[in-house]
């Protein structure tokens, strides 16, 4: 895309979203407008770039929420075995942490 980057900016309506279809790009079939100019061109690599964008926010999100979790749970096991020095280093030395979820298989 890099290589024929001015072609990509400028794709005919009809051909953008053949390709759109085509490669799936959500960004493109729910707001084909704002990757269109006056002319009626779509700009294709701003329309994928837009889609990895969403694409490592909804990961990063998933990933904060498996995190979020894991350290619930790490927490509940320590409290219920009065683990309550491990928790606090838990919460303070990611390694630590690492290696409790590690001994709880977390």
């Amino acid at each position: 895309m890099r290589e024929k980057e001015d072609h990509y900016k400028n794709l005919d309506e009809e051909t953008s979203r053949l390709v759109g279809k085509f490669l799936d790009i959500p960004v493109l079939k729910e707001n084909h407008e704002k990757y269109s100019d006056e002319r009626g061109k779509v700009n294709m690599c701003t329309a994928i770039r837009d889609m990895v964008k969403n694409g490592e926010k909804r990961g990063e999100e998933r990933g904060e929420k498996r995190g979020e979790e894991r350290s619930a749970r790490l927490a509940l096991l320590l409290a219920e075995r009065n683990r309550i020095g491990d928790l606090k280093k838990a919460s303070e030395d990611k390694e630590y942490r690492n290696k409790l979820f590690q001994e709880f298989g977390i």
